[in-house]
């Protein structure tokens, strides 16, 4: 537990503000911090800067509970190379990585796309679209019938499952089997 306070402090804490965050997130000193070292290292490289990280990791320290090579890499790649967002946006609010990539991103963006309306949400600044109520969504956003999205989205996730597109902007098969791998003896 100890190990993952000074962790903490070593990324670019400073201690007023991980009491503040261990405080409300106790959770975070029973990571496994060779997980939490590859996610920081990962940030590393996509340029999240030590206050980013900070800010990033107070806003949700569940982030060290993703998986990394199934989730937050995914993800990232899909806000920055198929949205065009920012990593310093992404880590300043860093609530749309907690969204489930396939049920709610992926769904909502090719509803948006579909109805010709994307172009104005593209802009982080309009993230909403991800962030409201499915009924929200459909109505103030998408300006549609609840029932029309919920049935496009039905559509949508019976295609992608038949597929097997791990994502839309990958549009094929992974190759890769679901689950945890099998270890190797």
């Amino acid at each position: 537990m100890e190990e993952n306070a000074l962790f903490l402090l070593e990324i670019g804490f400073d201690a007023p503000s991980l009491q503040l965050v261990l405080v409300k997130h106790p959770s975070l000193l029973r990571y496994n911090r060779k997980s939490m070292k590859k996610i920081i290292y990962f940030f590393t490289k996509l340029g999240i800067t030590k206050n980013e990280r900070v800010v990033l990791i107070s806003r949700l320290p569940q982030v060290f509970s993703m998986s990394l090579e199934r989730n937050l890499m995914a993800k990232f790649s899909y806000f920055l190379r198929t949205l065009g967002w920012s990593v310093h946006d992404l880590s300043m609010s860093p609530q749309v990585l907690s969204l489930s990539l396939k049920g709610r991103i992926l769904g909502r963006h090719q509803f948006l796309v579909q109805k010709g309306l994307f172009d104005y949400f593209k802009d982080f600044k309009r993230r909403r679209w991800l962030l409201v109520k499915d009924a929200v969504f459909a109505t103030s956003i998408a300006k549609c019938s609840e029932d029309e999205y919920k049935q496009f989205l039905k559509n949508f996730l019976k295609e992608t499952k038949s597929t097997g597109r791990a994502s839309a902007s990958a549009g094929k098969k992974t190759g890769r089997p679901r689950g945890r791998p099998k270890k190797v003896k």
